[in-house]
Order: structure tokens, then sequence, then C-alpha cells
């Protein structure tokens, strides 16, 4: 192949359709967010030996 067969060809991204999200944008944006909240450590740790109602007395 030489330099002259390469102008035949079109570039990756215009060979492929972009694939659109199947979900809504605002959903993705929040699930995001909450990844950077659950990276920065910003959560609620539950104590397995306590039920739900204590746990979230405790705080």
């Amino acid at each position: 192949m030489n330099r002259k067969n390469l102008d035949k060809f079109e570039p990756k991204e215009q060979c492929f359709e972009v694939q659109q999200s199947q979900y809504n944008p605002v959903f993705v944006a929040e699930i995001r967010e909450i990844e950077k909240e659950v990276a920065e450590g910003r959560v609620t740790r539950l104590d397995p030996n306590k039920s739900i109602w204590e746990n979230l007395r405790s705080e």
C-alpha cells in the first residue's frame, strides 16, 4: 500500500457511528457525581452489628 491509497481511507471516527448512551444524560451526570463523592470519601459507613436505625441515629 502506498500513500496514494491511504487517502482513500476515512478516519476511524468517520467510519463508525458514534454510539449514543441508552441512559438519560441527567442520570449519567448524577451517577458520575456520586462516584466522585465516593472517591472523596463522602460516604456513610454502616456497622453490620447494628440495625439500620441504630446506624442512622449514631450520626
